[in-house]
């Protein structure tokens, strides 16, 4: 019969060890995964789309655009010469805009002092503004 007993506590001890591993297993590994999970979740909603971090101003900073404070609009501004310059910031003036206008390209027509000038707004409205001899002849909005 001891030996029957010594079996039956060594299983009892082998079982209960076991019981032990499992449940440091469960602590240690598995919860780890759902706090990373947990985690990535948070990261991910607290995350904006790249590309989508605005400045005070309301410009895509992470497209290149800045505030250009004589236009009133975000620009690229190594991509406009004065005359580009002076077109966007006229056709900036007609649309009157109150946040985060970005002047996203400005077309050099054949006739002096025209341009066709392409604005989106806060709302990533697409817009154009049409000069003719430095003076807006036609606007529209485009749909996205």
């Amino acid at each position: 019969m001891p030996n029957k007993r010594k079996v039956i506590a060594v299983l009892v001890l082998f079982i209960i060890l076991i019981l032990v591993l499992m449940f440091f297993i469960k602590l240690t590994v598995i919860d780890k995964k759902e706090n990373g999970k947990n985690i990535q979740e948070d990261q991910t909603e607290n995350q904006e789309l790249i590309g989508g971090q605005r400045d005070e101003q309301g410009c895509l900073t992470a497209g290149g655009y800045s505030y250009n404070t004589n236009i009133k609009a975000c620009t690229r501004d190594w991509e406009l010469d004065n005359d580009q310059e002076e077109a966007a910031k006229i056709a900036v003036d007609y649309v009157k805009p109150a946040y985060a206008l970005t002047i996203e390209k400005v077309d050099v027509l054949d006739h002096p002092g025209s341009f066709t000038i392409h604005l989106t707004d806060n709302d990533f409205e697409k817009k154009m503004v049409g000069l003719i001899s430095w003076n807006v002849t036609w606007n529209s909005s485009i749909e996205a």
